[in-house]
């Protein structure tokens, strides 16, 4: 965490926030209220998929947000994957360095 508060200290530009999905959105409010004490002139959250409520209160919270899918009959996010496997901390990091 202590990286990433770096970094968003010097942000100035837009941010774009991107998730595998939103359920209840915990995670990704925690990361905008970061991001509110920032110096960020924008921020976008981009998410595949969301029930109708926390989208919209997601909404209030950033400038932007992206949701390919609002299902109204909303079970889970990986209803829309065909394979939602957990991806370890080790191959997200090797893929962000390809």
């Amino acid at each position: 965490m202590g990286s990433v508060a770096f970094l968003i200290r010097r942000l100035t530009a837009t941010v774009v926030v991107v998730d595998d999905g939103v359920a209840t959105g915990s995670t990704a409010r925690a990361c905008l209220s970061r991001l509110e004490a920032s110096d960020a002139d924008r921020v976008v959250l981009a998410v595949p998929v969301g029930p109708p409520d926390t989208i919209t209160a997601l909404e209030e919270q950033a400038d932007q947000v992206v949701c390919l899918e609002i299902p109204t009959g909303f079970r889970g996010v990986g209803q829309l994957y065909r394979d939602f496997t957990q991806v370890s901390d080790e191959e997200a990091m090797d893929y962000l360095e390809q």
